[in-house]
């Protein structure tokens, strides 16, 4: 007897030939939004991102919300998403970093993630090369070296990168699967590179919505990035924060995914696409 969990691996295997496209294909400008709905062993709905790093036009950035407090203790501060992907131009954005609320919040109080609100982001965080949170070592980051080339991985001491961003840890490792397996069903955002460095996979996948979308497990998700060309992928910030946004650039950007809070939850953090003269 096959078990739900094997059923889903099946079905993972196969994902990434069943996705149909949504938007232009990748060969015409250099990306495509993918979307496929799921039924076993529960209900899923996936969306993919896909971005040939070497088309013209087109570029991978952060954006990163200012510094609120000079010398305090804050790094950044939430931004409702459409607000913040224009402050690099972004077209195409999914959150990023995780991150913690400044002050912290008291044990035994839910969380509240407020518009404008202080927080200390997790890890490296640069837009256009101004810094706006420090490397943590030997911790994992997407970051774009001097040359334009994007790399997944610890960065290196003596590397100045243009853009990074980082997340709560690897999914895949050259090739394998390096998560525990478990049963910790959330919604899910993380990002990949192939094994030739030249195409970027940013995935997300609602959650907490029964009977429309349940969740991933981290495990889950590397199987998923693994099966989708991913050599390298790491998992982003997850839960509430999943988000994936079109026309971001815009006036009124589109929501593509279903966030698990029923809206756009603010974030300091994002990655995604935009145009750029050639």
């Amino acid at each position: 007897m096959i078990t739900k969990r094997l059923a889903l691996t099946f079905t993972l295997a196969a994902f990434a030939g069943m996705l149909p496209a949504v938007f232009a294909a990748p060969d015409r400008q250099g990306f495509s939004i993918d979307m496929k709905t799921l039924n076993e062993p529960r209900p899923l709905k996936v969306y993919v991102l896909k971005v040939d790093l070497e088309f013209p036009g087109i570029e991978i950035a952060a954006a990163i919300a200012d510094d609120p407090d000079g010398d305090g203790p804050a790094e950044s501060f939430l931004m409702e998403p459409g607000a913040l992907a224009k402050t690099a131009k972004l077209e195409i954005a999914v959150n990023a970093a995780p991150w913690s609320m400044v002050p912290a919040t008291p044990p035994g109080e839910i969380p509240q993630y407020p518009e404008g609100g202080h927080c200390d982001i997790l890890g490296l965080a640069i837009e256009d090369g101004k810094e706006l949170s420090p490397r943590t070592p030997s911790a994992w980051s997407l970051w774009q070296d001097p040359q334009g080339l994007w790399h997944l991985g610890p960065v290196p001491d003596h590397a100045s990168p243009k853009q990074a961003v980082s997340g709560f840890g690897p999914l895949v490792s050259e090739g394998n699967l390096v998560t525990n397996q478990n049963n910790v069903l959330h919604p899910r955002t993380a990002v990949g590179i192939d094994e030739r460095g030249k195409q970027l996979i940013l995935v997300v996948v609602d959650g907490r919505q029964p009977g429309l979308s349940e969740g991933m497990s981290e495990h889950e998700l590397a199987e998923l990035m693994k099966s989708l060309g991913c050599w390298n992928a790491l998992n982003l910030d997850g839960g509430g924060s999943s988000i994936l946004i079109q026309n971001a650039n815009h006036r009124t950007p589109k929501i593509i995914n279903s966030p698990s809070g029923g809206k756009m939850r603010p974030v300091p953090v994002l990655i995604g696409l935009r145009s750029v003269k050639e």
